[in-house]
């Protein structure tokens, strides 16, 4: 067993600036361009995406105790280009923009991104990008230049920094693409009637709900629990979805995710569906930490716990998947911790710190403690 030496939460919240440079230190040594972003950005909007999702008894309910961040909208990209013969690049973005500042040539237009000239010479590329909706971000290929680390941005407070290289699960377009893992998962029906049937997916998980074949007129409820009395307790489950049906042809409605292990699904009026299945959605980690003992209880406490911890660590490190749904100071820092000793994925504890800290100015204490 290990024992760790808990550091105060005030020292690791003061290297959060330090720790995310750190970050974007490590450069796309071989060459190959990275989609960069202004530092902290990415976890920020990842953060503001999730936290946000809370819902109890079918209201949502984000933060409302402390400031919520999200991403810069306008950045500026720049990089010093030094050329003795015209070459060959292509641009990837993220968002609106607009290219300034090439060899004296001022804003280019009429080009195709994927294949455009850049000029011989020494000047400073400038890309500017607008993106409020998610993130502005880009990726910048030529055979001498990359996009990476060594590219500087700015929001307009012209505090020029060096931009972060974002670490994506998966090949995907666009980061405001980027999304967990999803794996199809079924429940045990452990009773049925003409408008209620109640499963059992085995044990506590976190998914997006999907309804088979939904047709007809009225109204269902979804309703999840941790327990078969909680699911079947009806509105005073904490966490349940209503919605209505007013369909002409069959079709599939998959609902926002939820944490839960039975699932109570009533209907109301000429409402009919053939399945109810489910997404299980997780954050793809390799499990690098292990434990075993002769007392095969303290083993299954082990593996329960890991279990949760890998539930809860996603986009950011959650409190708890199924009530609060929030990145608390406090519990990401145990997280941190521990994910040193299971997953070892640095990334997730960068983003987390990153959403949790936001932008300058600070004004007050994270989640308010």
């Amino acid at each position: 067993m290990k024992r760790f030496l808990y550091l105060p939460i005030l020292f690791l919240l003061a290297v959060t600036t330090s720790y995310a440079q750190h970050a974007v230190s490590r450069g796309a040594s071989n060459g190959e361009a990275r989609w960069i972003a202004y530092p902290g950005d990415f976890g920020i909007l990842l953060h503001k995406n999730l936290v946000v999702q809370r819902t109890e008894r079918n209201q949502n309910v984000p933060p409302s105790l402390w400031r919520i961040d999200a991403p810069y909208g306008v950045v500026e990209f720049s990089k010093r280009i030094t050329l003795q013969e015209p070459e060959r690049a292509s641009l990837q973005v993220d968002g609106h923009y607009y290219i300034r500042g090439v060899a004296g040539k001022g804003t280019m237009s009429d080009y195709d991104p994927q294949d455009f000239e850049l000029p011989a010479g020494d000047y400073t590329i400038v890309i500017v990008v607008e993106n409020f909706g998610s993130l502005p971000a880009l990726r910048f290929q030529s055979p001498s230049y990359v996009s990476d680390k060594t590219w500087t941005v700015h929001s307009a407070n012209f505090d020029r920094v060096g931009a972060e290289e974002l670490r994506l699960i998966a090949p995907i377009a666009k980061p405001s693409g980027y999304a967990l893992a999803v794996e199809p998962i079924e429940g045990k029906k452990l009773t049925y009637t003409d408008n209620e049937m109640l499963l059992d997916f085995g044990k506590q998980t976190f998914a997006f709900p999907v309804l088979h074949n939904l047709k007809g007129k009225g109204t269902v409820y979804v309703f999840y629990g941790e327990s078969k009395e909680e699911a079947l307790a009806g509105k005073q489950a904490e966490t349940w979805d209503r919605f209505e049906v007013n369909a002409q042809q069959a079709y599939d409605d998959t609902l926002k995710t939820k944490a839960f292990r039975y699932v109570c699904i009533k209907t109301e009026g000429n409402v009919s569906f053939d399945r109810f299945s489910a997404l299980y959605e997780y954050l793809p980690l390799e499990y690098r930490g292990s434990f075993e003992s002769s007392d095969r209880l303290l083993n299954d406490i082990y593996n329960v716990a890991y279990y949760t911890l890998h539930l809860n660590t996603r986009e950011v490190h959650l409190d708890g998947i199924k009530r609060d749904r929030w990145a608390w100071s406090g519990d990401a820092y145990q997280s941190n911790l521990m994910n040193f000793y299971t997953f070892f994925d640095e990334d997730v504890n960068r983003r987390t710190m990153w959403g949790l800290r936001g932008h300058e100015p600070q004004t007050r204490h994270l989640n308010t403690i």
